[in-house]
């Protein structure tokens, strides 16, 4: 895993990192989050991964990744998931 970029947004409080990720097949955001919360020192559940890309043909990942300072800070900034409404039949 190669960093490319990493900036601090103190408004947000979070770490915005871009990163190069090595892989035969699509690592998955659960060990990317795990990898990218070791390099930098956090825990797991403060880390939102927003892109995982590859290019077809190549064995490179290109990802996008939040740290958070804090969980609640995660949860304060991150959009919730829309709640599925029932379909009446």
């Amino acid at each position: 895993m190669e960093t490319i970029s990493s900036r601090l947004n103190p408004l947000l409080k979070r770490t915005e990192v871009h990163v190069v990720f090595q892989a035969a097949s699509n690592p998955g955001v659960a060990k990317v989050t795990e990898d990218i919360a070791a390099q930098l020192k956090v825990a797991a559940d403060t880390i939102v991964i927003k892109h995982l890309v590859s290019t077809f043909g190549k064995q490179t990942f290109d990802v996008e990744a939040f740290a958070y300072a804090t969980a609640e800070d995660k949860v304060r900034v991150e959009q919730k998931p829309k709640a599925k409404k029932e379909v009446a039949h």
